[in-house]
């Protein structure tokens, strides 16, 4: 019995949905695609980014920028 096997694309790994990034990664794309307005990677790239995205981007790039200053302050009184 012959199984259909679906010929894998040469981007399959780069759009992969299970894939994780590191957050300081993230943040890098966020910010590309902040300051370019414009998905910069997935499915969506080149598409403009809507005011939700850039707001949910922004979020995201001040929540890592509070967190790394909680930990260095954290490391600074010890």
């Amino acid at each position: 019995m012959a199984k259909n096997e679906a010929k894998p694309s040469k981007n399959a790994d780069k759009y992969n949905i299970r894939r994780w990034s590191v957050p300081s990664k993230r943040a890098k794309g966020y910010a590309e695609d902040r300051k370019a307005k414009v998905h910069t990677y997935g499915p969506k790239e080149g598409k403009e980014l809507t005011d939700y995205e850039a707001g949910m981007r922004s979020g995201y790039l001040q929540a890592q920028s509070d967190h790394a200053g909680l930990v260095r302050s954290d490391r600074a009184s010890l």
